[in-house]
């Protein structure tokens, strides 16, 4: 979404072919169901995909907004190979490029998937948490900024709590689903975070709480001496529901967005979620959903 703004902003208006396939990235534009358009089929300039989004940048929302959106249907073939690359892709880890994103910006620490939701992203970290709240990872201006880790973290993902930021857009991008953590059969639905690392591992967290706090809260403290009463107050306040041993937790990821009330309400709509597996070798290994 963050492309569409960008590329909309730049030419006015734009037509995107192949809503559904993966880019040369190996991550998808949007998603498409596997039984609606044909987006794999081959067509324009040998590019896959028979379908398209014609989309218009809007001057008074700063945003893109979408005019209309076509393609042809599946056939049988279309169907059959679009819902195999479906099942495989829900079982399959990212294959994430370091080399090109750490050439790209030194400051990338991490890159964060939360399966079957809009948060796939890499996550950065600047010298102060404005550095990247309205930038993005070539340090190009963007309201929606990037996902970043905050600056007083001295040693990511090693420190008892780390803690990561994004904003709650409106367009669903970003940080948006987090708020959705005060819901127990989303929370049910979506239970792993999953961090990938530059040397190439993956970190595997289960989500335990969902809760609306103050921007002000010791849970947004990087520097826990008393690693057990930090949990007894993460759980306190919880609008969900999940067992977990709270004596056996190793590390605690925090992940914060603003309330739909917006920044100045005071408030945050923030999730933990407790290491369950490291060293995950994203190649041979398949993914827990």
């Amino acid at each position: 979404k963050c492309r569409e703004h960008a590329i909309c902003q730049k030419y006015g208006a734009v037509f995107i072919i192949g809503i559904g396939c993966k880019l040369s990235d190996g991550k998808k534009h949007d998603g498409r169901a596997p039984d609606y358009d044909d987006y794999t089929t081959k067509g324009l300039n040998n590019l896959p995909g028979l379908n398209g989004d014609l989309l218009l940048w809007d001057n008074v929302l700063q945003r893109s907004i979408e005019l209309s959106s076509m393609g042809i249907r599946v056939d049988k073939e279309a169907l059959q190979r679009q819902l195999k690359e479906e099942k495989e892709e829900k079982e399959s880890y990212l294959q994430i490029n370091w080399d090109e994103l750490l050439q790209r910006n030194k400051d990338v620490k991490a890159w964060i998937q939360i399966p079957n939701t809009n948060v796939n992203y890499p996550v950065l970290q600047g010298e102060t948490n404005d550095t990247y709240i309205h930038s993005d990872i070539d340090h190009n201006e963007l309201s929606a900024g990037s996902i970043f880790i905050a600056s007083e973290n001295e040693d990511p993902f090693n420190d008892f709590n780390t803690v990561i930021y994004g904003h709650n857009m409106k367009n669903g991008s970003m940080f948006n689903n987090i708020k959705s953590y005060t819901d127990q059969s989303f929370a049910d639905e979506h239970p792993y975070i999953y961090i990938y690392l530059p040397d190439g591992t993956v970190s595997q967290y289960k989500v335990v709480v969902g809760h609306i706090i103050s921007e002000t809260s010791v849970l947004y403290n990087t520097h826990i001496v008393d690693t057990a009463s930090f949990v007894q107050e993460m759980v306190k306040t919880s609008s969900i529901k999940v067992d977990f041993d709270q004596s056996q937790v190793q590390s605690v990821i925090t992940l914060s967005t603003c309330t739909s009330a917006g920044s100045e309400s005071g408030k945050r709509n923030v999730v933990h979620a407790i290491l369950q597996r490291k060293g995950i070798d994203p190649v041979k290994e398949k993914m827990e959903n």
